[in-house]
C-alpha cells in the first residue's frame, strides 16, 4: 500500500517546480540564421514565478556572428539583455510554453563600425522536459521582430539548461 501511495504521489512532489514563489536560473545556447548572418548565442537567464505557470525574468546574451557575404569577411560579437514573460500551459514533467519577450542591444562600436541601439521583440512557444525534481530541459523556438536598427526579422531556435528551486 505504501508503494502504491508514492507512486501516486510523485508526480505531484516531483513535478511541481513552476509554483508561485520559485524561481528559475540556467542558460541557453542558440543558433540564428537569415539572409545576411550566422549567429550563434549563450544566453544565462534568471526568472522569478509570480504565480502558478506564470514566470518572468530576464537574461543577458553574449551572442557572436558572421556576415555571410561580406567581403573581407566580418564577425562581429554583442551583448545584449533579454527580459521575458513565459506561461506554461501545464504542470507535468513535460510542460509546453508560450513566451513573449524582448531584446536591447547597446550602441557599441566594431572597428570604424558604429552600431546604434538596437531593439526587438519575439514571440516564441516551448517545451521544458524536467529530468528531475529540480533540473530540466528548454527547447524553444521564437519569431523575432526587429523594432529599430535595420536587421532582418527571423526564427530562432535553442536549446537550455534550467535549474528550478
Amino acid at each position: 500500500m505504501k508503494k502504491i501511495i508514492i507512486l501516486l504521489l510523485m508526480p505531484v512532489l516531483a513535478f511541481s517546480q513552476i509554483e508561485k514563489g520559485r524561481k528559475m536560473i540556467g542558460g541557453n545556447i542558440g543558433f540564428y540564421n537569415d539572409k545576411i548572418q550566422r549567429t550563434f548565442s549563450f544566453q544565462p537567464q534568471f526568472g522569478y514565478f509570480l504565480s502558478s505557470k506564470f514566470v518572468v525574468g530576464t537574461g543577458v546574451v553574449l551572442r557572436t556572428s558572421k556576415i555571410k557575404f561580406a567581403s573581407p569577411q566580418t564577425n562581429s560579437t554583442t551583448f545584449s539583455i533579454t527580459p521575458f514573460m513565459r506561461y506554461y500551459v501545464t504542470t507535468k514533467k513535460v510542460n509546453p510554453f508560450i513566451q513573449f519577450g524582448g531584446v536591447f542591444i547597446p550602441t557599441q562600436t566594431e572597428g570604424i563600425m558604429r552600431f546604434p541601439n538596437r531593439t526587438a521583440l519575439n514571440l516564441g512557444v516551448g517545451n521544458t522536459l524536467f529530468l528531475n525534481k529540480n533540473v530540466a530541459l528548454d527547447f524553444t523556438v521564437n519569431y523575432n521582430y526587429w523594432l529599430k536598427g535595420r536587421l532582418n526579422n527571423g526564427i530562432s531556435s535553442g536549446i537550455g539548461l534550467q535549474i528550478f528551486w
